[in-house]
């Protein structure tokens, strides 16, 4: 049996104006036919598919195009059809298969498609036609639509949240489309939805009770005699799209068995929504926050949650600068600022060179406006980094040039483009000790955990502002269905 691989993977967000173009993949994950060879022993989603179907004598994988890029605004119009033409091309030139395995995220967005995800479905269903199966892994984060649903025959979608089990989601999605090969059947399927939009902080996460119960359903359910795939998405919360939710999808045998499906996806979901309330605690502001590390054993990590890198913000926030600048903490601190134009200033100072840089990206008031910092240039690295994981394991990451300034205590780290910021070798790789650090700003809400474990004592939510805002009313959505929690008092 002949297996087509490929997949377009990207978590967008409707609020940031960084939009992604194909230049924005290739920083991240890029491969065309055989290249993806070289993914095989990746702790990513393509990697996870191989894993299985190595295993399988009687499967030949076809490798596509498979892209993955860092979330961001949505696609420039024209550029997210560059990659699905793409996709679409070398589903074609595979020539016959038997069916489709594919690694999408589920939030994708351009500026001219709203759904990425089900135009990618709908072009491959007319493909391949109607009884060729197509099984895709999804992030949790996904938004999992009526179309997407209607040109699947499976889903699987990662059980952790921080997202540890990528490979393994994938195996799982690989699992599901082989069954369906040798059981030669089309399932029935279900996808339930609440108007809920649970949060990104501690309260989701799986290793908690509060969410990790939900979860712990979840997997039981998809345990139950008949059911063949399914998943449960906590959606992306800043995609502004009529079908945001917290969604349920199954995939089973036999039609007969919806009654009682349908009752188990049930409970699931009124478990969540029975709680959306208790989702969401206070968190302190910034000031407050540094104020908070004062007596506290180092290294703390704070989390910069309205310009967080992984929900597709551009990484430019001086929030966290301007309030270590008033506070004057007594502790070495670390942040990381996207500010293309600082770094180029930077290299033309030059190593040991002292400057009033305008860090920030606005000259507006606002949550990225300018602000100077007189600083020192202590160094420059050109050179992409490996992240030393857990989460991210070996992935490459290319930031383009950093440079580290320093002013006072204030260790800042400015990039080029927009990276994943959360692994410790962005740090290391800049001469940084992070376990010598006080305080450490992040701007992921949960990756971090893992790649800090070890180093770092505790780490606090921290209330700001930005396109992954928390208080997602001070967000201009206008494609939403109303009512919505927690937009909406319901």
């Amino acid at each position: 049996m002949r297996v087509f691989l490929g997949g377009i993977q990207m978590e967008a967000n409707s609020f940031s104006p960084a939009l992604a173009d194909r230049g924005t993949f290739k920083r991240g994950v890029w491969a065309y036919g055989k290249e993806m060879e070289h993914l095989r022993s990746k702790t990513i989603g393509i990697g996870g598919v191989y894993k299985y179907f190595d295993d399988m004598k009687d499967v030949e994988i076809v490798p596509g195009f498979s892209t993955w890029a860092m979330s961001s605004g949505p696609i420039k119009t024209g550029e997210f059809e560059y990659l699905a033409d793409m996709l679409f091309k070398s589903l074609e030139d595979a020539g016959k298969i038997d069916g489709v395995m594919l690694t999408l995220h589920g939030a994708c967005q351009s500026e001219s498609v709203e759904d990425c995800e089900g135009y990618i479905l709908d072009h491959i269903r007319a493909i391949v036609g109607e009884h060729v199966p197509i099984v895709s892994s999804f992030d949790l984060h996904a938004c999992m639509t009526e179309k997407m649903m209607s040109c699947l025959d499976g889903a699987n979608g990662y059980y952790t949240f921080p997202h540890l089990d990528i490979e393994e989601t994938s195996y799982r999605a690989a699992r599901s489309l082989y069954m369906l090969l040798h059981k030669r059947i089309q399932p029935a399927k279900l996808l339930k939805t609440i108007p809920f939009v649970p949060p990104c902080d501690d309260s989701t996460n799986t290793d908690k009770p509060l969410f990790g119960y939900a979860m712990k359903m979840m997997k039981e359910a998809l345990d139950l005699q008949g059911v063949l795939s399914g998943a449960l998405f906590t959606t992306q919360p800043w995609l502004d799209t009529p079908e945001l939710g917290t969604e349920l999808c199954l995939f089973f045998e036999d039609e007969a068995s919806r009654v009682e499906f349908e009752i188990v996806a049930d409970s699931i979901l009124n478990y969540l929504w029975d709680r959306r309330n208790v989702f969401y605690s206070p968190m302190p502001e910034m000031d407050e926050a540094i104020k908070w590390c004062t007596d506290k054993e180092s290294t703390i990590c704070l989390v910069d949650y309205g310009d967080v890198l992984g929900g597709g913000a551009v990484g430019d926030s001086t929030v966290a600068l301007r309030s270590l600048l008033k506070e004057k903490p007594d502790m070495t601190s670390c942040l990381t600022i996207v500010d293309p134009e600082c770094v180029q200033k930077a290299r033309e100072i030059g190593l040991g060179g002292k400057y009033v840089f305008e860090i920030g990206s606005s000259n507006e008031e606002g949550y990225n406006k300018k602000i100077p910092v007189e600083a020192e240039v202590i160094m420059i690295n050109t050179e992409p980094f490996v992240n030393l994981g857990p989460f991210m394991k070996n992935r490459l990451v290319d930031p383009g040039t950093r440079v580290l300034l320093r002013s006072g205590g204030i260790n800042i780290i400015l990039l080029e483009f927009s990276c994943p910021p959360q692994d410790r070798n962005m740090l290391i790789t800049m001469g940084i000790d992070p376990a010598s650090i006080g305080i450490v700003i992040h701007k992921q809400t949960q990756s971090f955990k893992s790649c800090y474990d070890g180093i770092m004592k505790t780490y606090l939510y921290v209330n700001t502002p930005g396109c992954t805002d928390r208080d997602l009313k001070r967000l201009p959505f206008k494609k939403i269905k109303r009512p919505l929690f927690p937009i909406d008092n319901i």
